[in-house]
């Protein structure tokens, strides 16, 4: 996603701000902002208002990437590594994500 993504600052949503740091000292993103914190309707509503949303599979990640009008990337595998049909996929609840 790096080098798909033109962005000027990196916000990272978080209750856990030690290990995003830890996760994010292995990357190549610039001008990061940890966000934590916050209420959790104030945290979706600033995620829901960013132009690209790379998420998690958590409700709150998957509501706000619902509620945005940015692009949005998901984990190929979303809770299971072995999906059968009887479980969702990405597609199913939102066709313009892209999933990586």
């Amino acid at each position: 996603v790096h080098s798909e993504v033109e962005y000027s600052r990196v916000y990272v949503f978080t209750d856990n701000p030690e290990k995003a740091r830890e996760m994010l000292s292995k990357t190549k993103f610039e001008n990061v902002e940890i966000i934590k914190n916050n209420p959790m309707y104030l945290d979706m509503l600033m995620l829901s208002q960013c132009d690209t949303v790379v998420m998690s599979t958590s409700t709150l990640s998957a509501w706000s990437a619902y509620l945005s009008k940015g692009k949005v990337y998901v984990p190929k595998i979303w809770l299971k590594q072995h999906l059968s049909r009887n479980h969702f996929l990405v597609s199913d609840i939102c066709d313009r994500w892209i999933i990586r």
